[in-house]
């Protein structure tokens, strides 16, 4: 009923590895409801298994291949201009049935999109808290093996101006009464000179927020921390994985113990809450590696800690590791 009420001729749904299922779902009632629309996913999933897509889904007309932008727009543009027509299918950015299209190149100026507060407003969600997650970035300096960001984002990272993010938070101040936040990028510290602009930034305006973001061990110093606690940071995540040397170096982590430490003294010591990620069940990982991210957590006393088991995603490294051997599908 949603789908004929909007009458729509363009219907893109976001797809994850863990919501595949129901995005199937999804766009097999918008064909039924909509036959003559355009129907694209996007997202990591269908960007690194097409083909295991295309099968699963009949429903579907193409994939938008990583970042999602300027294809959706390019595809509208086309519909526009001529709507009986397959001129969308030449949209560059596309993964379809029969090949892809031309590559599009990645927004160098993440300024340029926008953000989602500018257009959604708060009957749109079902928690406008869900605005309180802002990226201010697209991309990672790392290469773990069991992330695909690489893959999805490409090999540079991009950042949003100091100016940008502050008109974000002060919308979400103005418009929704937003008063906590939570930096989502995949590695908030990377540019120092940006991290103490945007302090500086969130210090000399009058939204006094709290907040908490995510970043990698060998990217922190104290004067980054000391200027992000007194913007309002309360608590601090680290990707920390492991606590041997060994299976950090299996993950391709690009860190070591000297580091983890380090960093996480330095965030406790500059009045952080802290927060650290850990994986177990890694193939060719020791009841003794496992005993030493244990005494980790009990050394370095962290204020929370999230341990979950590998899990092998599509666009990673290890996903195509086991490919090859055979291990997944």
């Amino acid at each position: 009923a949603y789908f004929r009420s909007q009458e729509a001729e363009l219907i893109g749904v976001s797809m994850y590895t863990f919501n595949r299922k129901r995005s199937f779902e999804l766009l097999s009632w918008a064909r039924e409801a909509r036959p003559g629309a355009v129907l694209l996913a996007g997202g990591p999933h269908p960007t690194h298994l097409a083909a295991e897509v295309f099968q699963e889904c009949p429903a579907l007309d193409a994939i938008v291949k990583g970042e999602g932008e300027l294809p959706i727009l390019g595809v509208a543009e086309r519909l526009e201009a001529s709507p009986d027509s397959s001129l969308w299918r030449h949209t560059p950015g596309l993964i379809l049935r029969e090949g892809e299209t031309a590559p599009q190149p990645p927004v160098e100026d993440l300024d340029s999109i926008g953000f989602p507060a500018m257009s959604f407003e708060a009957d749109f969600l079902d928690d406008v808290g869900q605005l309180a997650y802002l990226s201010t970035s697209r991309g990672c300096p790392a290469t773990c093996s069991f992330c695909n960001t690489p893959e999805f984002w490409g090999r540079s990272i991009r950042f949003r101006s100091p100016a940008s993010v502050l008109e974000e938070m002060a919308l979400l101040r103005s418009k929704h009464g937003l008063t906590y936040f939570s930096f989502r990028d995949d590695t908030f510290t990377t540019r120092k000179t940006r991290i103490l602009e945007l302090m500086e930034g969130i210090r000399a305006s009058s939204l006094h927020p709290l907040w908490n973001c995510q970043s990698r061990v060998n990217l922190v110093d104290e004067e980054r921390l000391v200027a992000m606690k007194r913007a309002g940071c309360e608590f601090m995540q680290f990707g920390v994985e492991h606590a041997s040397e060994r299976v950090l170096a299996l993950l391709d982590k690009g860190t070591n113990q000297g580091q983890i430490r380090e960093a996480l003294a330095l965030v406790r010591r500059v009045g952080l809450n802290l927060g650290i990620y850990l994986i177990t069940g890694i193939p060719g990982e020791e009841w003794e590696d496992v005993e030493a991210s244990a005494e980790l957590i009990r050394e370095t006393r962290p204020h929370d800690v999230q341990i979950s088991p590998l899990a092998i995603y599509p666009g990673t490294r290890l996903f195509e590791r086991y490919r090859a051997e055979g291990r997944v599908g």
